[in-house]
């Protein structure tokens, strides 16, 4: 409609003006906007408006018509119109099929948590680093299995593909032994030898340049207490039900995913309590190295401090936190940054008939 009005206007404008001012040579501007801005459809239509105008002046004005090359050039003018305008519609598809493709990746490697598992109410949020992307070197997960509910939060080394490749085989790896594996420590043996392979499979067969590692923290909750294997991660924070205050829970550190042949043992576990209605917030370097105009770190207790005041939930105070982070970092983000916040509720039964029960337990085979 507002090429058309465009289009009138610039008649009437010719109307009005002497003959040779040629006020009908705005009229090439019309397709080339359609062009930049419509579908082809809409820039053929205004094309043949452009060239309908075009013979109405020279049929109502003679005394303004065109020498033939200037007919030619128009020509020419109104065809590139209707070539460009179906590049950019050929593009758009692609871009449509290309954000199609990315977010089936993002959903295969950081699939969209559940809200509940077991007692454990549980909220995330994932804010890349690039402009545009939809993930990166962040990746957690949750895992039910019949030995409790296994959840982890890491960060690879590195940017770009690499680190979303090795994020992507290390939660497929922590898919499957969380499910299966009876010991935390089982689990973190599987992840460090997932990482170690993945590195000698870039050097050996893709020929990359990689030795790459991940800081990550290994939980399982179960019975009213979670267990915990640092991999030199950012340490968690529990909100505390009773007073709201945050505090630091210190691990004995293991080294990172990946530098595991380095080590003398294997890493400790540390049980802690989890209460009802306990804040547990887990969080990646991108939040806590996010930094202000000025340069300084986002602090992190003290702001979650202030939002814990009014008790609210995993949800709404995961919210709150990746908006106040986004806020803080106003250079930019420099790092991907993922917050999961969980809280414990009261116990919740599973009906042995239900579907959900198949995320605990194996269902029976006949073979």
């Amino acid at each position: 409609m507002a090429l058309l009005i465009i289009v009138c206007a610039i008649v009437f404008a010719d109307a009005l003006t002497p003959a040779w001012f040629h006020s009908r040579s705005l009229l090439l501007l019309v397709p080339v906007a359609a062009a930049l801005t419509s579908s082809v459809l809409i820039t053929t239509l205004t094309v043949a408006g452009a060239m309908g105008a075009f013979a109405y002046l020279g049929w109502s004005r003679p005394g303004a018509a065109f020498t033939s090359g200037y007919v030619i050039l128009l020509v020419g003018c109104l065809v590139a119109a209707l070539f460009v305008a179906a590049v950019r519609e050929q593009q758009r598809r692609r871009l449509v099929v290309s954000d199609q493709v990315a977010r089936a990746v993002q959903r295969a490697v950081l699939r969209p948590l559940p809200s509940m598992v077991a007692d454990l109410r549980v909220a995330e949020a994932y804010l890349p680093a690039a402009e545009g992307a939809l993930i990166g070197g962040d990746w957690y997960d949750v895992q039910p299995s019949r030995y409790g509910v296994r959840v982890v939060i890491g960060d690879v080394s590195g940017k770009g593909l690499d680190a979303i490749d090795a994020s992507a085989a290390l939660l497929g790896t922590f898919r499957d032994a969380g499910y299966h594996e009876a010991s935390l420590q089982e689990v973190a043996r599987r992840l460090e030898v997932c990482m170690q392979r993945h590195n000698v499979w870039a050097r050996t067969v893709e020929g990359r340049e990689y030795d790459g590692f991940a800081t990550a923290l290994l939980l399982n909750f179960s019975d009213g207490h979670m267990d915990v294997i640092d991999f030199g991660h950012v340490p968690a924070l529990v909100v505390n039900v009773r007073d709201g205050a945050p505090t630091e829970v210190e691990f004995d550190s293991a080294l990172p995913l990946g530098l595991g042949e380095l080590a003398v043992g294997p890493p400790a576990v540390k049980r802690l309590p989890f209460r009802v209605g306990d804040l547990l917030v887990l969080v990646t370097d991108g939040v806590t190295e996010s930094r202000d105009v000025v340069g300084d770190f986002y602090p992190l207790i003290d702001r979650l401090r202030a939002m814990a005041v009014d008790g609210p939930g995993p949800d709404r105070l995961c919210d709150a936190l990746i908006a106040d982070v986004s806020r803080y970092r106003r250079r930019g983000p420099a790092d991907d940054a993922a917050i999961m916040v969980i809280q414990r509720e009261a116990a919740v039964m599973i009906e042995q008939d239900s579907d959900a029960r198949r995320l605990y337990e194996a269902p029976p085979m006949d073979w």
